[in-house]
């Protein structure tokens, strides 16, 4: 699949986009991909930011570009990123989009960001238990989870949360869910990952099916 395809595209207004509601299924993708890598852009003078996304999977980013298509905030079609790891000595190549720069994410970046020296520092908004639906879930997943064939269980990568935080994402996940999950060290020090129980990796997998992305399946052992 190649970015040469014509996209479908509304075009709003600026009053419209001014006014534009993030609907309930749409918030949970957003929540799930700002729980992986994605993020939202600081604040301009005019109090506006824009959604960013970077991924190696080409088709998952076209399909998630289809699906804020409709909405009018997308501009360019997706771009390719490709740099040279020094250490491996071998060439990486992503794929990405942003949307229009608007007061919405503005408002989504007050909730999970705080700029300490003049830095985003990401953390995860107050209202994380409500934010956290199944869409999200299973868009988290697609973006930042990994799963073991030979352990039948999904990881989740919550590198860049404190310990407090993933230990508050694993308490969700038990208490609105009944998933349990165990946490473990990676990488660096500080650095924590959530690993899901083999026991409910049956109820999870219902949870998430109806929402995952086809493609991205493979990550939730679908």
């Amino acid at each position: 699949m190649h970015f040469t395809l014509i996209l479908f595209r509304v075009c709003l207004s600026s009053a419209a986009k001014a006014a534009l509601v993030i609907s309930p299924y749409t918030m949970g993708v957003i929540t799930g991909m700002l729980l992986g890598d994605s993020y939202i852009s600081k604040p301009s003078s005019t109090g506006k930011s824009n959604l960013q996304f970077l991924q190696a999977s080409q088709e998952f980013v076209v399909y998630l570009y289809d699906l804020f298509s409709p909405l009018g905030i997308l501009g360019a079609t997706p771009y390719t990123k490709s740099y040279s790891d020094k250490r491996t000595g071998k060439i990486y190549t992503s794929y990405g989009f942003k949307t229009f720069i608007l007061p919405v994410f503005a408002t989504i970046y007050l909730e999970w960001y705080t700029i300490i020296n003049g830095r985003s520092i990401k953390h995860l908004p107050v209202n994380i238990f409500d934010l956290l639906t199944p869409v999200a879930i299973a868009f988290w997943i697609s973006c930042d989870g990994s799963y073991s064939r030979r352990d039948g269980v999904i990881t989740l990568s919550t590198d860049s949360y404190t310990l407090v935080e993933v230990q508050l994402l694993q308490t969700i996940l038990l208490d609105k869910f009944s998933i349990n999950s165990s946490i473990g060290t990676h990488g660096k020090a500080g650095q924590y990952r959530i690993r899901i129980a083999k026991g409910s990796m049956a109820r999870l997998q219902s949870l998430i099916a109806p929402y995952m992305p086809p493609m991205m399946a493979y990550r939730a052992g679908l």
